[in-house]
């Protein structure tokens, strides 16, 4: 490998790599943004440093590899803004929490979206924005599923507009986030007087179709 007569070639790889970057970090809730990042960043990487032989078996490894440390750099990138953004921008709204917020962000940058639930809050980590809710101003929960047959939670809260704490007046909660069956036990725990067959009423319907459940 030789950085002699390809730097022209060598500027364009890093410079592929930190244009693409705001936009994986803009749309990381899932892996195909990084993933497709990463394939455009090694075709510049081909054109600087090595162009493999892709029928050759042995480079075949050394591709991904490659593409692995690509998409390894674009992971460490994105969670330090994540983490710098939400530490220091928004650290007042997780003065209920008491755990690790360092493992909280990191949870929340890896899976794209990470559900915490406390005794008195619930709360969702999505891309660079924190929504709490207190569970005592949640007044209905509407319950089905998306296009793609994911089942979903949102919580919707008496008061409108903005709550305290930087909260909003609702959160989403998806059958993919983190914890999501934790999330039911703590349905049944914050509002007991539910029905056992809420779920059933609707996620074994065939057609999905959403509907509320008041709880207050």
């Amino acid at each position: 490998m030789s950085f002699e007569g390809n730097s022209q070639d060598i500027l364009w790889f890093f410079a592929m790599f930190f244009v693409t970057v705001p936009p994986v970090l803009r749309f990381r809730e899932n892996l195909r943004v990084p993933a497709l990042a990463t394939i455009l960043v090694f075709g510049f990487y081909c054109q600087a440093f090595w162009m493999p032989d892709f029928f050759n078996i042995y480079h075949w490894f050394w591709i991904l590899v490659i593409c692995g440390l690509i998409g390894f750099c674009y992971f460490v990138c994105g969670f330090i803004v994540h983490y710098l953004w939400l530490n220091f921008r928004r650290k007042e709204e997780f003065e209920f929490i008491n755990t690790n917020l360092f493992m909280v962000f990191i949870k929340g940058w890896i899976n794209g979206s990470h559900c915490l639930m406390s005794q008195d809050y619930i709360v969702n980590i999505r891309r660079f924005k924190i929504s709490a809710l207190k569970w005592k101003d949640i007044n209905q929960i509407q319950c089905g599923r998306e296009k793609n047959k994911s089942k979903d939670l949102i919580f919707i809260s008496l008061l409108g507009g903005k709550l305290p704490e930087g909260g909003h007046s609702q959160i989403i909660i998806y059958q993919n986030d983190c914890d999501f069956k934790a999330l039911i036990g703590k349905i049944y725990q914050q509002f007991p007087t539910i029905s056992l067959d809420w779920q059933a009423r609707i996620w074994d319907n065939a057609l999905g179709e959403r509907f509320s459940l008041f709880v207050k």
